[in-house]
């Protein structure tokens, strides 16, 4: 398997899982901020 395929697959993995968990964290954040008393 040649290295730049083998980078881009992971590149490719690392931007789906990012594209994933950044809407997660940010309902997280807002359930945080919304849930601190002022």
């Amino acid at each position: 398997m040649p290295l730049a395929y083998f980078l881009s697959a992971a590149d490719t993995q690392a931007f789906i899982a990012c594209t994933r968990v950044a809407p997660a964290l940010s309902m997280v954040s807002r359930a945080q901020v919304a849930g601190t008393p002022p």
